[in-house]
């Protein structure tokens, strides 16, 4: 596993987390073995330079959403180089993009605004469709008590 700390278009510091699958081609094992003394490392700084000349250009939101794109640039990039040195990519992966733990709860406090936000509206709305229920309620008493002092005023008007 691979861990690229970058920064976005938007200022925003992340780690991509890239996971590559390579074998050696049988036909290369000589090159494989006695080109590269730390192929682990090689293909680390591959990884790096695709995902810190990709992830700037892109705001954070972009990078969550072209992660699938970043792992072709990076698997191109690795079966292109790491082929001159007796390697096969199979798949490199974008597991992961983790942005910077203050952005996380940055984000969560939005979120979370945004809901009490929300539920106080639905709580405001509930309580003036009471008050106009309740109003509506009191206007009918007292259009049935003003009809039941009439009656008893004009007894003969209201008999059927």
């Amino acid at each position: 596993m691979v861990e690229v700390h970058t920064k976005t278009q938007d200022n925003v510091f992340v780690t991509a987390k890239v996971a590559v699958q390579q074998s050696v081609m049988p036909e290369n094992t000589v090159d494989a073995i006695y080109k590269l003394s730390d192929v682990h490392a090689q293909i680390d700084s591959y990884v790096s330079d695709v995902v810190r000349s990709a992830v700037p250009h892109m705001s954070l939101d972009e990078t969550f959403e072209k992660k699938d794109d970043i792992s072709i640039q990076v698997q191109q990039k690795l079966t292109v180089e790491m082929s001159n040195y007796g390697f096969q990519i199979h798949k490199a992966l974008v597991t992961e993009m983790v942005p910077n733990h203050e952005v996380v709860a940055s984000m969560n406090e939005i979120n979370k605004q945004k809901r009490l936000r929300d539920a106080a509206i639905m709580a405001a709305e509930a309580d003036k469709i009471r008050t106009v229920k309740a109003a509506e309620a009191m206007a009918d008493a007292a259009q049935l008590q003003g009809e039941g002092i009439a009656r008893q005023a004009c007894p003969h008007r209201w008999s059927a």
